[in-house]
């Protein structure tokens, strides 16, 4: 009896294991996620090369997901990072940092969107181009990552730029793709037309029902792209455009918008669509597109260039938009966290959290951190990285008068690159620029401050001095001040990596060279760390003969 009540158990589970397994999956009508930011410039490229793939890590996740992040869009300029031309297989660096990304999200629940965000630079091609890539790209991105959680999802291309009637079949082509690999994983797609909201009001949704459609919104555009380069050169000579419309706040329009069709815009339709009202005429498309064919909107981008918009109407712009969306439930990701159009204060160091624009985070629903104050302030910006494979957050690598491979795989101290320097002339230098690194903590940590990091000298006699360099206001009152000190390699083992760990009170600081003057000006020991804007391996007293390799460059606290 025993074994006939054991056998009729196992019966009643495999048919209810059977029934589970048969059970089609419900069709996807909501996104499972509500707000989330895109992490701009960590896989983007504008030629190809390798990025800064150590531009975000796990701590960027962990204080995201502390604001109340729980989506992130990663978009990837996939065609600048083409191994092999003609098969169009992607470089593996790529994929094993962007693995990394997906373990950070699954570890902390947190959905991650892989964006293919190809054709950036130059003319954007045709149908058919665009097609080979996404039939190349796409199988090697469901393959390697079919097996991961549903935390992970793909979106298709960002921004198509080719016909509607073209893009559709495309897309729909690209899905079955997906599918024949990956049925399990969710899908993004979006319509023609840069992804424009009025374009994915005209698409009819695809018959896979594990799909979320998405749009972009930067309305009015008039407003959120004035003095955007990139616009046309009416748009970006705009300034001072309010929002929402207050018409005793509008500039006078002067050459070369006089007489145009955007003035004509700024002057009919933006007093109309320039408010709360217009935020939700327009935004109300996307949620009656997802009533009407029962299928989940998102919107992926949206955000305003700070380079001239008011602060107070672009903290405005946020809330607004926000609030609509929330009340609507559309989920939206901001465009970006960091940069232009980013959560940090424009002109900052962007330094997490006291650099955050209080207003916008708060503004869109984020969680706005507790800011810190004194020795906590000044010590939470370090460890500062400037180069691991890669700069650190916030450095860009040049060199002038010598050859220069800020990607040598080569030799490397260890993971995948280190900097190699040769021929390097007289006052010719590896310049480490440092945009958005704070160092200002120095002023009252600087006794319990190392400049660390790995060399490898190959000759003896290869002398330079590394120094830390003010900016130059080229007024002769802001002096670019030098605080440097001087390396030998006679003082270590040639052809072999070492460490190098010097503290930051042995450099001294020795005057200042202006370029903009032409001008040598002598040390009045008025360093200022708060002014540093580069880290400079200079040849100062002659050539630096032979090759020399630098790597794993660190600001660290003892």
């Amino acid at each position: 009896m025993k074994k006939n009540k054991i056998l009729l158990g196992l019966i009643s589970a495999l048919i209810l294991i059977t029934n589970v397994s048969c059970k089609k999956a419900e069709p996807l009508t909501k996104a499972p996620f509500t707000k989330g930011v895109n992490l701009t410039l960590w896989f983007e490229a504008w030629q190809p090369s390798i990025p800064n793939l150590k531009l975000y890590d796990k701590t960027d996740f962990e204080r995201l997901k502390a604001m109340g992040v729980d989506v992130i869009r990663v978009p990837i300029h996939f065609d600048m990072f083409i191994g092999d031309s003609k098969t169009g297989q992607i470089k593996p660096i790529i994929f094993d940092y962007l693995d990394k990304a997906c373990d950070w999200a699954e570890e902390l629940g947190i959905y991650l969107i892989i964006d293919d965000h190809s054709f950036n630079s130059g003319a954007y091609p045709l149908s058919k181009y665009v097609e080979q890539h996404l039939q190349k790209t796409w199988p090697q991105i469901a393959k390697r990552y079919k097996k991961r959680s549903n935390f992970i999802m793909y979106e298709i291309l960002n921004e198509p730029q080719i016909p509607q009637e073209d893009w559709y079949g495309i897309q729909q082509r690209t899905i079955d793709l997906i599918r024949s690999i990956d049925k399990k994983h969710t899908i993004v797609a979006t319509a023609a037309d840069w992804g424009s909201l009025a374009a994915l009001t005209q698409m009819e949704p695809y018959a896979d029902k594990n799909i979320i459609y998405t749009y972009h919104f930067y309305e009015p555009f008039l407003f959120t792209h004035q003095g955007a380069s990139w616009t046309d050169k009416i748009t970006a000579s705009l300034k001072d455009i309010p929002f929402p419309y207050n018409k005793d706040r509008m500039p006078v329009f002067g050459k070369p918008v006089k007489g145009t069709g955007i003035e004509a815009q700024l002057k009919n339709l933006y007093p109309r669509s320039a408010n709360a009202k217009g935020i939700k005429t327009s935004l109300q498309r996307a949620k009656d597109y997802s009533d009407k064919y029962n299928v989940p909107v998102w919107c992926g981008e949206m955000g305003v260039h700070n380079l001239v918009a008011p602060v107070v109407d672009r903290q405005v712009w946020y809330k607004t938009v926000a609030d609509t969306m929330y009340e609507l439930n559309i989920p939206f990701c901001v465009w970006g966290y960091h940069g232009s159009f980013g959560l940090f204060k424009k002109d900052s160091n962007s330094r997490y959290p006291n650099d955050l624009e209080k207003e916008v985070v708060e503004g869109v629903g984020f969680t706005m951190p507790a800011l810190l104050e004194g020795d906590a302030a000044a010590a939470a910006a370090f460890p500062i990285t400037i180069f691991d494979d890669f700069g650190g957050k916030g450095v860009r690598i040049n060199s002038w008068s010598c050859a220069m491979d800020s990607n040598c795989s080569k030799d490397k101290a260890e993971g995948d690159f280190s900097i190699s320097m040769s021929d390097q002339k007289l006052y010719g230098a590896l310049s480490l620029e440092l945009d958005q690194v704070d160092l200002s903590g120095l002023n009252t940590l600087q006794d319990k401050a190392y400049l660390t990091m790995k060399m490898k000298f190959t000759q003896p006699e290869q002398k330079f001095q590394l120094r830390f360099v003010d900016n130059d206001a080229g007024n002769g009152i802001v002096i670019p001040w030098r605080y440097a000190v001087d390396i030998n390699s006679s003082d270590y083992e040639l052809n072999k990596w070492v460490d190098i760990e010097l503290p930051l009170n042995s450099f001294a600081d020795i005057g200042g060279w202006s370029n903009s003057l032409n001008k040598w000006f002598d040390s009045t020991g008025t360093f200022e760390w708060d002014r540093v804007v580069t880290l400079e391996f200079a040849a100062e007293t002659g050539d630096v003969p032979g090759e020399y390799l630098v790597d794993d460059i660190k600001i660290v606290l003892k």
